[in-house]
């Protein structure tokens, strides 16, 4: 069972903008002994800069864990965030982190998998897909071209476990998107779906799923979270099973949620 979420000092061993995407941003972390209490599909809260300002924790993705700590990952909502966070992180050699925090993944690493991603969803899909391939299963992992080079550091970083199948098409939303979808869960029968980015990819995951012989999950990483105890109900999203706190009850849902 995941053990419940503490405060940290966490010393900042690396911090990177992979991909060149100027809105993404991650961070290594020094946390030696967590790597059993994180999950994929998890976050951190962290407080970036001194002060009140600003008030609220930002929600970075785990993107992996190890002995020595965890890769994090947040993608700025606009240019003039990432500038100031870029600045914020360049200045600080420790940030304060809640976490691992929210639900998680439940990893079938048994069976072979289907993962799409887009966004920072691809942070936990890398982490994902890490848990299959060390168990010698095959991935198929599915983001769009513009997050090909975000994700190509999986591909590299693979090396003789398991097999990596990676295309780097993926259409965003409408139609183009829940044919494709539909079309990889047809080739993928029995396989361990999974699916992390924004509403318009889990919606049409999840519908694309609702045939599928295989467990089906979803992380919504794309919703507004300002405290991250449920307590605000900023991040409240509809569903079709009802509301839904997207920061405690999440972010990881069964697809069924969503259809």
């Amino acid at each position: 069972m995941i053990q419940a979420a503490e405060f940290f000092q966490a010393p900042v061993v690396h911090i990177a903008e992979p991909g060149g995407d100027a809105a993404l941003f991650e961070v290594e972390l020094e946390l030696p002994g967590l790597a059993g209490r994180c999950a994929p599909g998890q976050y951190f809260l962290v407080r970036v800069g001194e002060g009140v300002d600003p008030l609220l924790r930002r929600v970075f993705l785990l993107a992996g864990a190890s002995r020595e700590g965890v890769v994090l990952q947040h993608h700025a909502s606009s240019p003039a965030e990432a500038e100031r966070l870029r600045a914020l992180l360049q200045s600080s050699w420790q940030l304060d982190a809640f976490g691992p925090h929210g639900t998680a993944f439940a990893v079938d690493d048994a069976r072979d998998a289907l993962i799409a991603a887009s966004g920072v969803g691809v942070a936990a899909a890398a982490f994902l897909a890490t848990r299959h391939l060390l168990a010698g299963r095959a991935v198929r992992l599915l983001v769009p071209e513009e997050m090909a080079e975000a994700a190509q550091s999986l591909v590299e970083a693979v090396g003789d476990e398991g097999i990596l199948v990676a295309h780097f098409d993926l259409p965003l939303e409408g139609p183009a998107l829940e044919a494709r979808l539909a079309a990889e869960f047809a080739s993928a029968p029995g396989h361990a779906a999974y699916a992390a980015g924004p509403r318009a990819l889990v919606d049409a995951f999840a519908a694309a799923a609702a045939r599928h012989d295989g467990p089906a999950q979803v992380c919504l990483t794309d919703s507004t979270i300002s405290c991250g105890f449920g307590m605000c109900l900023a991040c409240v999203v509809d569903t079709p099973a009802g509301r839904r706190r997207i920061c405690t009850e999440g972010l990881v849902f069964d697809a069924a949620a969503f259809r």
